[in-house]
This record gives structure tokens, sequence and C-alpha cells, in this order.
């Protein structure tokens, strides 16, 4: 602006007042052509965005039903789940029994084998005492 200024006066060289004027004039068509770029810019960005936003819907509704079986899919997991929970307890709760049970009776068969161990050697005494308390009689004399 001040060689502008200076221009007009009188006081500067003539060539610097057109050159000032040119590089103006350059500088002005530099903003015009930015400002059509960026015209053309924001034109295509919102083209861009619009695009995004139509992908987007589509999107959205086709993942609905998507979503929706996999949230149902998850439910059907938790009650199968909460199923074999219960399942595997029951299971566990008769194997304690069983297990209870199978103790009792192995420690029932113990005791009768040692009532039965106890029996059979009353019964070998008594039999080895009877058998030395005879003489055998079916023996034939030799001469016979």
């Amino acid at each position: 602006m001040l060689f502008v200024l200076q221009a007009a006066s009188g006081g500067v060289a003539g060539w610097v007042g057109t050159t000032v004027a040119i590089s103006v004039a350059i500088i002005a068509g530099a903003f015009i052509v930015m400002a059509v770029i960026l015209v053309i810019t924001a034109k295509a960005l919102r083209d861009t965005s619009s695009s995004v936003a139509d992908t987007v819907d589509r999107l959205e509704r086709d993942a609905t039903p998507a979503l929706q079986a996999i949230r149902e899919v998850a439910q059907d997991g938790r009650e199968v789940s909460a199923l074999v929970r219960r399942e595997v307890k029951s299971v566990v709760r008769t194997s304690k029994r069983l297990r209870k049970r199978v103790r009792r009776g192995a420690d029932r068969l113990e005791d009768r084998l040692e009532d039965l161990d106890t029996l059979y050697e009353v019964v070998d005494r008594k039999s080895t005492r009877l058998n030395s308390s005879h003489t055998d009689i079916s023996r034939m004399p030799s001469s016979a």
C-alpha cells in the first residue's frame, strides 16, 4: 500500500507502480484460484460425505438383522450354558452319592470277609480236632 501511495505522489520510479499493480493482480488471481479450488474441494467433500452417509445407512439396515441374530445366539448360548451347568451339578451330586454308597458297601464287604475268615478259622480248628479224635475204622487188615 505504501508503494501505491508513493507511486501516486511521483516520488518513485514509474516502473514500480506498474510492478506493484501486476503483483497485486497476480496475488488477487491466486486468491481467486484458491477460492475456486476451495469451492471445488468443498463440493467434492459434500458429495463424498453424502456417499458415506448413504453407505452408513445401508450398513445400518443390513447390520441390524445380523446384530439381532447375534444377540439371539448369545442368549441361546447363555441358556445352554445354564442348562449344562445344572446337568453337571446333578451328575456331580449323583457321583458323590454313588461313591459314598460304594465306600459303604466296600466297608461292609470287608467286615463280612473278616467275619467269614474268622468263621473259616473256627470251622478248620473244629475239623482238625474232630479228625484227630477218632480212628480210621475202614482200614482193612493187611492179611486179608
